[in-house]
């Protein structure tokens, strides 16, 4: 899946020490989907664990993450 990604041009290898890699996980139906483990970019970053404010309309309430 990832080779067929980069062929299309989606996604490209990187060398950077930015860079997260991707990672092919298993769905409990078998079906494979793709993630990106962002760990390393986050512990690089503390501007990623702050969250924003909660923003209340009405009844609902919605909360900002990074």
């Amino acid at each position: 899946m990832i080779e067929e990604l980069k062929q299309a041009g989606i996604v490209v290898d990187s060398t950077s020490d930015h860079a997260s890699p991707i990672l092919l996980v298993r769905k409990k139906t078998g079906e494979l989907r793709i993630g990106v483990d962002y760990r390393a970019l986050v512990a690089e970053d503390a501007a990623f664990r702050v969250t924003g404010p909660i923003v209340t309309a009405g009844a609902a309430s919605h909360v900002r993450t990074l």
